[in-house]
């Protein structure tokens, strides 16, 4: 099953010359100048609810983004259903929660992944406050180390409408990226992802329609 998916969700890798490998290169392409170009290193990616790619995204973007020859840390920043370490076939014994909880050192949680530049944060053992553990101090000191440490820094969170962690991650990120799914993901939804994130209005850098389905 983990190599299924680790094929389904690493495109860019497994067909490069794919409609959908040229879509993130086009992604990649629009995230360079909002991102590196102005200093923004710390990069959040949600959906209004799940299902709408976000994680697809961030594997693959971070994936071509390698490719550019920028180091490269990947978080995965959804405490509840985490997802990156199967498409990366990596173990989630100690993560981002076991970091935030102070069981584990930045060091301890880093993982090196089959890709050239690209490391892996897993989200580690589920935890009874996502949250909470999201808003204590650490989750800032990890991405002050991790923004001295790597070129660029893409973070996987919960889906912004179901519970309030993307919403906190967002305090501490420099940029912000929503994916909406053609199809299915309605107006309605995408106005309520607006305004919760109006208090982080200047760090959104956009909403990316996806037409592929996935995490």
């Amino acid at each position: 099953m983990a190599g299924k998916r680790k094929e389904t969700y690493l495109l860019t890798k497994q067909e490069p010359h794919s409609i959908v490998s040229e879509a993130y290169r086009t992604i990649r392409a629009s995230l360079k100048y909002g991102t590196a170009e102005q200093g923004r290193k710390t990069i959040l990616f949600s959906s209004p609810s799940a299902g709408e790619g976000k994680t697809t995204a961030v594997a693959n973007l971070g994936y071509l983004f390698a490719q550019d020859g920028m180091r490269t840390l990947l978080i995965d920043g959804d405490l509840r259903r985490p997802n990156l370490h199967h498409i990366f076939r990596l173990p989630n014994r100690a993560g981002l929660s076991s970091y935030l909880s102070g069981y584990s050192s930045i060091n301890e949680i880093i993982q090196p992944t089959e890709l050239t530049n690209v490391e892996l944060i897993p989200a580690g053992p589920i935890q009874p406050n996502p949250s909470e553990l999201l808003g204590n101090y650490r989750i800032s000191e990890l991405l002050k180390y991790a923004k001295e440490t790597y070129d660029l820094i893409l973070i996987d969170a919960a889906p912004l409408l179901v519970v309030s962690d993307p919403a906190v991650l967002a305090r501490a990120v420099d940029g912000v990226v929503v994916m909406i799914r053609a199809l299915r993901t309605n107006r309605e939804d995408i106005v309520k992802s607006q305004k919760l994130l109006e208090p982080f209005k200047d760090k959104v850098l956009g909403f990316i329609l996806n037409e592929r389905t996935g995490t």
